[in-house]
């Protein structure tokens, strides 16, 4: 979301290396850290017994096949691209826009999971 603006204003061209050199680094950190994530609020539901929980957990679990079935075909176009190819880099711009969108939502209901973790921590305190 706060990417966006910075890199749809610069080339084709520059969105496509871009994307190449910024993709594989975030996906090998970020697929882990998501399912990490999911254990520990799993491990919350299942020490605290709290149904709270369940809101948190099915939000970050929903980015799993999310991000299967809507961004990875768009992963997969992006990453087939050759950089220098000029009818390749004209592919770039609108494919990186589109993920942009779907990478949006992504981080929406990212934020809100996290709200409802936190929320689920304080009601917890407050019991």
């Amino acid at each position: 979301a706060l990417e966006s603006p910075g890199r749809q204003s610069k080339s084709a061209s520059y969105q496509l290396q871009n994307w190449h050199v910024t993709f594989p680094r975030a996906a090998a950190f970020l697929k882990p850290f998501g399912m990490v994530v999911n254990l520990i609020i799993g491990s919350c539901i299942y020490q605290t017994k709290k149904s709270s929980w369940w809101v948190s957990f099915g939000l970050f679990a929903f980015m799993g096949p999310f991000t299967v079935v809507f961004i990875g075909p768009t992963n997969d176009k992006l990453m087939s691209l050759k950089e220098g190819d000029d009818g390749d880099e004209k592919k770039a711009a609108p494919l990186v826009a589109g993920w942009e969108k779907l990478h949006a939502v992504r981080t929406y209901v990212s934020v809100v999971g996290f709200m409802a973790a936190i929320a689920s921590m304080v009601m917890d305190i407050k019991n």
